[in-house]
């Protein structure tokens, strides 16, 4: 069997950049989408046919992932600025009409989305939308049956597939669209236009509760500025989304559509009891009992596509 291939030069830096991937040329994706998927091995191929989701995106570069028939799409890289910050605040503030509730909920979210830092995303690759039911009971040969998970199921399902969930920066990057979009994929104005929020990448449902890769930690004091999830903390987990947008009966619920926003697990305290530390930091975001969260896979690329 012949080692993985490396990427050419030109589109290696593409892949790195998102502003230099967006100038690649048709030509170049078709390139970049065979060697990506040449570098990953046996059982992944570029996908000819894109799908719905890919067709109507501006930058998806989809490829197909055989054993699990799950298809993924290659996002480039970039550098962000991760975290709820005073223009995220700001752009909330120009979108709603703010009242005393919906800024005291903002200033518990400040609470653990701080402090801003800039972080440097990896290429990889990402399922579009999160794992369905049936491919669910497929991947897990039926020992999981639903869509929704704990946090042990999610990473579970993931990491036998050969896969893993998605990371808080990961996440972040696709809500903000490889930009500093306040909003998951501009929702507010989706929605008032009455239009599905667009992924650039083709990724969908975003705004759905998700279970993330890294453990929880009560702020970003001491984050890595890799956007490699970040464990060594609380095994409650985190996740992110929880606006359900069909369903969106005020303006004040977009706070939860903000891209920076993230919530712990629930309490796994003695007794279920958190510190009282803890409790005053979660006090109206920690719940007592999971969500009713999704899961969606990434697979990393290749330390040389880093």
């Amino acid at each position: 069997m012949l080692p993985p291939a490396m990427p050419t030069p030109a589109n290696f830096e593409a892949l790195r950049e998102l502003e230099a991937f967006v100038q690649l040329s048709e030509g170049a994706r078709v390139q970049l989408a065979a060697e990506v998927a040449q570098a990953l091995g046996d059982g992944w191929r570029s996908v000819t046919e894109p799908t719905a989701a890919a067709a109507e995106a501006l930058d998806a570069l989809p490829l197909k992932h055989d054993r699990t028939d799950l298809v993924f799409h290659v996002v480039p890289g970039g550098v962000f600025r991760m975290g709820l910050s005073e223009d995220d605040v700001a752009a909330f503030e120009l979108a709603i009409e703010s009242t005393g509730p919906t800024k005291k909920l903002l200033q518990r979210f400040e609470r653990i989305s701080l402090p801003v830092r800039t972080v440097t995303v990896d290429p990889f690759l990402v399922t579009p939308w999160p794992i369905p039911h049936d491919a669910v009971r497929r991947i897990s040969h039926g020992r999981y049956r639903r869509d929704t998970f704990d946090r042990v199921g999610a990473r579970d399902l993931a990491h036998a597939a050969g896969f893993r969930l998605p990371s808080e920066a990961e996440h972040e990057w696709l809500a903000r669209d490889g930009q500093q979009l306040a909003f998951t994929l501009d929702c507010v104005t989706s929605v008032r236009a009455r239009r599905e929020p667009r992924s650039r990448f083709g990724i969908k449902n975003l705004h759905f509760e998700e279970w993330m890769e890294d453990d929880w930690h009560p702020t970003y004091e001491g984050a890595p500025t890799s956007s490699a999830p970040w464990l060594n903390g609380d095994p409650r987990g985190v996740y992110r989304g929880g606006l359900l947008l069909s369903a969106v009966q005020s303006d004040s619920e977009y706070v939860f559509g903000l891209a920076a926003l993230r919530f712990p697990g629930p309490r796994k305290g003695p007794d279920g009891e958190s510190s009282e530390a803890s409790k005053i930091l979660l006090e109206g975001i920690e719940e007592d009992e999971d969500p009713d969260a999704l899961t969606r896979f990434v697979c990393p690329l290749p330390e040389w596509f880093a």
